[in-house]
């Protein structure tokens, strides 16, 4: 019978030479073996080859919890938002903080917020700020614009991820709940940024933001207007229909968040579409051949 593993001391000794050194993130116990158990925090020595193949057989027993993360005002503010989600939707279609395996890492974060149904996904990165005071003027915008790449360039990770990776994530009442790679089409996308001091405070971000994760579309709002589109269009398949619609607007008009009320107006008074809103070709009068007296 194998010898329970033991931890080793974080120390200024160097890592031997072909061995990575592996921070446990969660306790982990093998169900197999139960004397087998890594702790939370412990620090172990493993040879590379075999490095990988701990994490998965160890993180293969994990729950998605994420209990290593600080309590934070950004944390508290996800399970809100994926609560308040779970109001106007279905709750079990709505999941917090899906996790997936990643190498030596070990289980990492695929999102904040995923809304799934029926295959197909809504993929919410929220970037909230943690500041004692909240940011105004130029410094918010510089905020937003920073924050803004960082969430779309968490989308396009786990946009990648979802079609490539098996992922799972512990809900709050289904218990585990497992994906397959491919199983869930991510079909639209949310980089959600708070503003502030007011809901209602607007900024504009920057043009040269990425519009798409491969073939996955992303839409910039703000906190509060995310979740007002939730509560105005409360289904899934309305509110991809609208951020469909929405993409189709001018830069302008999608890189200006925080007046997603006056879209959401128009959008519903004119039938679901952005039709009329959007600026018309100019064709050239024909001129008039005919001889004039």
């Amino acid at each position: 019978m194998d010898e329970p593993l033991a931890a080793v001391e974080v120390g200024p000794a160097p890592v031997p030479e072909g061995y990575v050194r592996i921070r446990a993130l969660a306790t982990l116990v093998d169900r197999d073996r139960l004397n087998h158990i890594v702790h939370r925090g412990d620090v172990y020595d493993f040879a590379e080859d075999a490095a990988n193949d701990f994490i998965k057989r160890k993180a293969a027993h994990a729950e998605c919890t994420l209990g290593w993360m600080d309590p934070s005002r950004t944390a508290n503010i996800e399970l809100i938002a994926a609560l308040f989600c779970s109001m106007p939707l279905t709750a079990e279609n709505v999941f917090l903080r899906p996790a997936r395996l990643d190498g030596r890492h070990g289980e990492r974060e695929l999102c904040d917020v995923l809304v799934a149904l029926r295959g197909h996904g809504i993929v919410l990165s929220l970037k909230s700020q943690d500041a004692t005071t909240p940011r105004e003027g130029p410094m918010l915008r510089r905020w937003c614009a920073k924050h803004a790449r960082k969430a779309a360039g968490q989308i396009s990770g786990a946009c990648r991820a979802m079609k490539m990776q098996s992922f799972w994530c512990q809900h709050r009442r289904r218990g585990r709940v497992d994906f397959a790679a491919g199983a869930i089409t991510p079909v639209h996308a949310l980089a959600i940024i708070e503003t502030g001091p007011l809901p209602t405070d607007t900024t504009r971000l920057p043009d040269d933001l990425s519009d798409s994760a491969g073939d996955t579309t992303i839409t910039y709002v703000t906190l509060n207007d995310a979740l007002n589109l939730v509560d105005q269009l409360r289904s899934v398949p309305d509110l991809v229909a609208y951020l469909h619609e929405r993409a189709t607007l001018p830069m302008w008009c999608r890189r200006m968040i925080g007046n997603e009320r006056c879209l959401v107006q128009y959008y519903m008074l004119n039938r679901d579409s952005f039709d009329g809103s959007r600026p018309r070709s100019r064709r050239p009068r024909p001129r008039n051949s005919g001889a004039t007296s």
